[in-house]
């Protein structure tokens, strides 16, 4: 047993709010002991966490359909992308620069998969499939969901 942290200084390790660390607690993704009416995590708990991925939301279906549109130079893509807000098209931008330039600095596609991933319903999933992974336009990773 490690040294024993509390749920705030988890919170600035982890660069999240304490109640994010809180959350994690309650689904079991952290493991923590109460003490009294306070949580105490395992420092040793933490590497994981700190070594792997960043991981965050997953894109809306909306920002993740224009980012597939934004690696498709047809002109049906294109014109999609027209149909956004200013605002929505400079988003989508700025993350299609973020995962090309991982991908320019990375070693390893796997790297770039993590990067590039998202949800998609099942009756999208041929489609998906012929389109992006067959012409290996980009790299994705799927993982069915029930």
């Amino acid at each position: 047993m490690g040294r024993q942290i509390s749920v705030s200084e988890t919170a600035d390790r982890l660069g999240v709010t304490p109640h994010r660390v809180r959350q994690r607690i309650e689904d079991g993704s952290l493991l923590a002991e109460r003490v009294g009416n306070r949580w105490s995590i395992d420092e040793a708990d933490l590497l994981p966490l700190l070594d792997g991925p960043k991981v965050g939301r997953p894109l809306p279906e909306r920002s993740a359909g224009a980012l597939l549109d934004y690696a498709d130079s047809s002109p049906q893509a294109q014109a999609a992308l027209n149909l956004l807000a200013p605002s929505e098209r400079r988003r989508t931008r700025e993350r299609w620069r973020s995962i090309t330039d991982h991908a320019r600095d990375s070693d390893d596609v796997a790297d770039v998969a993590d990067v590039a991933e998202g949800y998609v319903t099942r009756a999208d999933l041929k489609q998906l499939i012929r389109d992006y992974l067959l012409n290996g336009r980009i790299p994705v990773r799927v993982r069915l969901g029930y």
